[in-house]
């Protein structure tokens, strides 16, 4: 009885895995697909690689869960080595590349699998590739600004260091530009000066410059404004005589910082007259003087002539 019972044990494993044994009990295969990154070589130095130009291929594999998982980790690459797919033909003459778009077959082996891998579909089975000429430019930078200065202020244009930036790429791309441009740089009510570091605004992908960094400094003044003055008297000085101008008020336009040309009240320091030092009765033409504020300047006055009647005799009033 006990023995028996000690080789069930042996009997029961015999009959459950002589078929492994015997088939081999192999995991089931699995199926998965991959993103592969395309790098194009060898590719001459008076040309450049440009869209549209395909990136990746996309393959669908099957393999032992083992070999698959390790496939995924390899960071697998395919390279298209550009001159022996277009500088080369098949009877073995050898000729510079030109540019164009060009279509190459994708090539199963050289995807680098190990061999137990099957490689179920390749998508694309054609990679495009756009040549074109390379191109060297020497580019000015510009700044442009989004909000504003704070109110009576302005911003005048940036400078940058460096001043030029150097710029390589396909001759299409570059060909026709003058100037690069920076992000926009945000005024933000600013009232004084200031540098910034702004990246070089590149749309173009397929454009390298000599540095995307570049350092900004941005001017910012006070602003110069007009502002005109109606109706304003015109005084005497120096009269010893009674006298009468015609017309006996002006109009003045300024021009100044803004904001002492909007201050309240500032007509009130303004002085205007006529000197009639030394002059005897009669009639006369004369230009008004006009003192201004410090940092004033004027623009324009109407009229610019008054005509001037002093009355012999009668002594003035007011003493002025």
């Amino acid at each position: 009885m006990n023995r028996f019972r000690i080789r069930a044990p042996l009997i029961f494993l015999f009959v459950f895995f002589l078929p492994c044994l015997h088939l081999g009990c192999k995991p089931e295969p699995v199926e998965t697909s991959l993103l592969i990154p395309i790098r194009f070589t060898s590719v001459p130095s008076d040309l450049i690689v440009t869209s549209p130009a395909t990136e990746n291929i996309q393959i669908r594999i099957r393999g032992n869960p083992a070999l698959v998982d390790r496939i995924e980790s390899m960071n697998l690459e395919y390279y298209v080595d550009l001159f022996t797919e277009l500088a080369s033909d098949p009877a073995g003459f050898q000729s510079g590349i030109e540019p164009g778009l060009y279509t190459i077959p994708v090539i199963e082996k050289r995807i680098g699998l190990p061999r137990a891998a099957m490689i179920l579909d390749i998508t694309p089975s054609h990679i495009r590739v756009d040549l074109e000429r390379r191109a060297v430019k020497i580019l000015p930078v510009t700044v442009p600004y989004t909000g504003k200065p704070a109110p009576g202020h302005k911003a005048l244009p940036a400078g940058t260091d460096p001043e030029t930036v150097r710029v390589e790429g396909a001759m299409s791309t570059i060909g026709s530009l003058e100037a690069i441009t920076t992000k926009p740089v945000e005024l933000n009510q600013t009232k004084n000066t200031f540098k910034k570091k702004v990246p070089l605004d590149l749309e173009e992908s397929f454009i390298t410059p000599s540095t995307r960094i570049v350092t900004a400094t941005v001017p910012v003044k006070k602003k110069k404004v007009s502002r005109s003055f109606d109706d304003l008297a015109v005084k005497v000085k120096n009269a010893f005589y009674r006298c009468s101008i015609v017309p006996p008020r002006i109009s003045i336009t300024v021009k100044g910082p803004y904001d002492l040309v909007h201050k309240s009240g500032l007509e009130d320091m303004f002085d205007i007259f006529i000197d009639l030092g030394g002059l005897d009765p009669g009639v006369y033409n004369r230009r008004a003087i006009i003192e201004l504020p410090a940092d004033l300047l004027l623009i324009h006055a109407n009229p610019e002539i008054f005509t001037v009647k002093i009355e012999k005799g009668k002594e003035n009033a007011a003493g002025d």
